[in-house]
This record gives C-alpha cells, sequence and structure tokens, in this order.
C-alpha cells in the first residue's frame, strides 16, 4: 500500500541519509588532510625560517596555559634557541580577562626568549585569521606555523590558501588527557568543513 511504501522510503531515507553525510564528512577531512600533509613535519631539526608562529589555544581561568598550549610555546622556544627561526610570533586572541598571545609571550620569556623578538598578534581568532594576517604582514617571509599533529593539516591547508611560505610543526601533545586529544581530534571534522566552505583569503 501507500502507507507501506512511504513507510520502507522514509526508514530508508532515516537510515542512509546520516550514513552518507558521514562519509561526505570524513572525504571532506581526507581532502584537507591530503593537502596539508606535504607541508606538515614533525623533525625540527629540519626547519630553517624567519618567523615561528605559535598558534592559540585556551587558557585556564586564571590566565595559565594549558598543557597543550604550553607544548606549543616549548616547542616555538626551541625553534629560536636552536637559530631555526629569528623571531616568535605568538597568535591568538583576548576572551574577557584571557589574552592568549600575551600569556603565551611571557611563559616564552621565562624559557628565555627576549621580548624584543616576540610579536603579539592578538587577531587571531582563529587559524585563518592568523593567515590572513600573516598574507597582508609577512608575504614575503618563510614562516614555521607551529602547533599539534591534530591540528597541522588543516593549518598547512589554510597557510596554503593565504599564499604563504609555510611549514607547520607538529608539537608534541604534551599531559594531556586523552579524551581532551579525542575531542579536538572531533573538532577538526567541522572545523575542515569551515575551511573549505566558509574561510576565504
Amino acid at each position: 500500500t501507500w502507507l507501506v511504501r512511504s513507510t520502507r522510503a522514509a526508514l530508508a531515507v532515516a537510515i542512509v541519509g546520516p550514513v552518507i553525510g558521514l562519509a561526505l564528512v570524513l572525504l571532506l577531512r581526507g581532502y584537507i588532510v591530503v593537502r596539508g600533509d606535504r607541508d606538515v613535519v614533525t623533525d625540527a631539526s629540519a626547519i630553517s625560517a624567519d618567523v615561528g608562529v605559535v598558534l592559540g589555544a585556551s587558557l585556564h581561568n586564571d590566565g595559565t596555559l594549558t598543557p597543550l598550549l604550553a607544548k606549543r610555546v616549548e616547542s616555538g622556544v626551541d625553534l629560536y634557541q636552536t637559530g631555526a627561526v629569528d623571531q616568535l610570533v605568538m597568535s591568538g586572541t583576548v576572551i574577557a580577562h584571557l589574552d592568549q598571545p600575551a600569556s603565551m609571550a611571557d611563559y616564552a620569556v621565562d624559557l628565555g626568549v627576549p621580548r624584543a623578538d616576540i610579536e603579539l598578534d592578538r587577531e587571531g581568532i582563529d587559524t585563518a585569521a592568523t593567515c590572513r594576517g600573516l598574507a597582508e604582514t609577512r608575504a614575503d617571509e618563510s614562516i614555521v606555523l607551529v602547533t599539534q599533529a591534530f591540528h597541522a593539516h588543516r593549518s598547512a591547508y589554510l597557510a596554503q590558501q593565504a599564499g604563504l611560505d609555510a611549514v607547520v610543526l607538529a608539537a608534541p601533545d604534551g599531559k594531556v588527557a586523552r579524551r581532551s586529544i579525542l575531542k579536538h581530534r572531533l573538532r577538526e571534522v567541522p572545523a575542515s568543513g569551515k575551511a573549505l566552505f566558509i574561510d576565504r583569503f
């Protein structure tokens, strides 16, 4: 009957629709990974660039760095101290009383980087915004973006779209709970869609 056929069709859509949607989302994420992979590096000793740009992340409520963000800053400091880069940029945003770039810079200074060699980018509300800003101010320089592996491929893709001469260093995760890393990895799936269809340069 018409009712039976309609019910079967509705059930098919309910079952197949989410599967197709999930497959499409994973396909988009795979595209970002493949495109970005050529510019992602894990061996810091192979890096030589003008500037290292540490990408921001959430802070604790007291303004101190989370273990994840601390590892990014430490990796950027290592690049500076080994001579792989001449300057560091701390890129992030200011939310209420939490100033990501300033907190990142304070930690880098504590680790031995002269404050004169650290620039603050408070317009880095997301990775795309950071890359847009770099394209406007450092288009002629070689750049190392510093983040973690879960974020590296999207960062590399966005840097490519911005026309930057950049590689992305995948820093260690640090002492971060597995559930936190899983959350960040899952977040990269919709963020990859944003990078493909919303972020513009």
